[in-house]
């Protein structure tokens, strides 16, 4: 399954759905580990879908979790894996609740994140940030409005981060990628982000100039 492979990207959807694929998840990790081929997983938290066959999700989790190298996660996923509560008010409370990812999961090198205020129906203010166990990343709040479709876009995130990441951009610039991709994918329906690096770029650029 991985042969030829340079990178596995997990979704917390998939061990979310019961028992085998919690295991096919587990396996696909670790034989990715073995490897040598990174791995990064997002905790997309579905209780809905835990609460059906598995009241205690982190027992299931931190085993996958311990493979990764980069997590897409927030202070909400730290709490549930570590078992205490973390704050998401300000960016101080959320590389507190990153570093305690990196601190319990040695194999951790990033911790990517967003914080979403809610202005309205259809208008969103987003921030993002990258974590390792030196340093911090963060981007400039931005409004998204209007907002078509939220489906989607935290992959549109990661895709972003990862892209920014492999490109050797420094963790604000990979923070930025990623929130500039998922406020793109914001205006648009459907679970599919279709933008080239220069759209990418110039949603940027225009983010910096309106949030500031």
């Amino acid at each position: 399954m991985l042969e030829g492979a340079g990178w596995l990207h997990l979704s917390g959807v998939i061990p979310a759905l019961g028992p085998k694929s919690a295991e096919a998840a587990l396996d696909a990790v670790t034989r990715a580990r073995a490897a040598g081929i990174g791995v990064s997983f997002d905790g997309n938290w579905r209780g809905r879908l835990w609460e059906r066959w598995q009241p205690e999700p982190a027992a299931i989790l931190k085993p996958i979790v311990a493979h990764a190298t980069v997590l897409f996660g927030n202070h909400r996923d730290a709490g549930l894996l570590l078992g205490r509560a973390f704050s998401g008010d300000g960016e101080t409370r959320r590389r507190e609740a990153a570093l305690g990812l990196l601190e319990a999961f040695p194999a951790l090198e990033y911790v990517a994140s967003t914080a979403r205020e809610i202005i309205g129906p259809d208008a969103h203010r987003l921030v993002a940030r990258v974590d390792t166990r030196d340093e911090g990343g963060s981007t400039d709040s931005v409004l998204v409005a209007p907002v078509i479709d939220r489906v989607g876009t935290g992959d549109a995130f990661a895709a972003g981060v990862l892209d920014g990441l492999w490109a050797g951009r420094g963790l604000a610039e990979a923070a930025r990628d990623g929130l500039s991709l998922a406020v793109l994918k914001h205006g648009i329906r459907g679970d599919f982000a279709p933008f080239s690096r220069a759209a990418v770029d110039g949603a940027s650029n225009h983010a910096q100039d309106i949030s500031r």
